[in-house]
């Protein structure tokens, strides 16, 4: 079976999209947005560092807390999509109007997400939690 090329092009534009959005969430907040498996290697490093005499519990503590939530964040997103594909294919009224739209739906969704955490990193000078709104965008 031949891949068709606007897949292959469509697939590689997510996974630039994914490794930017990564990269720009890391550098600034300390968090991977898209890359779960490396919030949890954070995690479990943090948990470590508990551990150790010379640090300070109540500060890695937050960051466990704040990585934590990034994870439930995207797992948000991915709920919310399925719950979107589900309503779009299922007999309720909202679903006769989305019937084959959860992808564009999705898209937008995404859209307003990653907006919505950039605002609120931008409008009040740096906070760290609009992350969790682009982790909810990755995961749509």
């Amino acid at each position: 079976m031949a891949i068709k090329r606007g897949v292959v092009l469509l697939v590689l534009g997510f996974s630039l999209t994914a490794g930017f959005i990564d990269l720009v969430t890391l550098v600034h907040f300390q968090q991977f947005a898209g890359l779960q498996t490396g919030n949890m290697i954070l995690i479990g490093r943090d948990l470590y560092r508990l551990t150790l005499p010379n640090e300070s519990k109540s500060d890695l503590l937050k960051a466990v807390a704040f990585h934590i939530a990034t994870l439930i964040s995207h797992f948000a997103g991915v709920l919310c999509f399925c719950g979107l594909a589900h309503a779009c294919n299922g007999p309720t009224r909202a679903g006769a109007l989305l019937i084959g739209r959860p992808v564009r739906v999705g898209a937008i969704l995404v859209g307003v997400l990653t907006l919505a955490g950039s605002l609120l990193d931008l409008l009040s000078k740096g906070n760290d939690w609009s992350v969790c709104l682009i982790a909810a965008s990755m995961g749509v």
